[in-house]
């Protein structure tokens, strides 16, 4: 499935465009006249470890400490791929305040996976759900988790689609890379893994 056709059938449940802008977009940094300004997370008592891979240094010791403790943060703190996403977010946002938007977005991804493996007992992790084998799943666990209503057509989340896009855009370039740069598999394997990931 074209990679176009898919966040088309991502983004349908919805036609405000404004709501599908970054988080991080210039605009959205800028405090709004007679808002509050979010306050900064402050760290919970999740334990981190070192060196986990997929994270950081820097997301690990601003970012997950600060994340909520339930079963999306189990999710997170298990799934390499999200703690990925998480670091290459972080290491273009390191302003205080991104750390909320960063944690949100990692806890999305983390509800897609817990949503899909309860589709399919065959999902293990964020990689999995991304396998072009697998669009129709991630589609159905996207209308999900963003509460469509297949009666009525309204959805309880609109914002979730254009939320959940921009993540596997993140998470599709990180996958594909890994499988480029991997001097252990040979062009023949690199190209079958590739065609795993095919979005065109």
């Amino acid at each position: 499935m074209a990679e176009g056709l898919m966040y088309k059938h991502l983004i349908k449940f919805t036609n405000v465009n404004d709501q599908f802008k970054s988080d991080f977009s210039s605009e959205s940094q800028k405090p709004k006249k007679g808002w509050k300004q979010r306050r900064v997370p402050q760290k919970s008592s999740i334990f981190v470890q070192n060196n986990m891979k997929g994270a950081s240094e820097d997301l690990t010791k601003n970012v997950l400490p600060t994340l909520r403790i339930d079963s999306l943060s189990e999710v997170i703190m298990n799934d390499q791929l999200i703690l990925a996403i998480g670091s290459k977010l972080r290491s273009n946002h390191k302003q205080p305040h991104s750390i909320a938007n960063i944690s949100s977005k990692m806890r999305d991804m983390a509800k897609l996976v817990e949503t899909m493996k309860r589709l399919c007992t065959q999902i293990q992790g964020l990689k999995d759900c991304l396998q072009s084998k697998n669009v129709k799943l991630l589609l159905r666990a996207v209308q999900i988790i963003s509460e469509l209503d297949e009666e009525t057509g309204t959805v309880g989340i609109p914002s979730m689609p254009g939320r959940i896009k921009g993540s596997i855009n993140v998470a599709l370039e990180t996958i594909k890379n890994d499988i480029r740069c991997d001097p252990n598999l040979s062009f023949d394997l690199k190209k079958e893994f590739l065609f795993d990931y095919q979005t065109t």
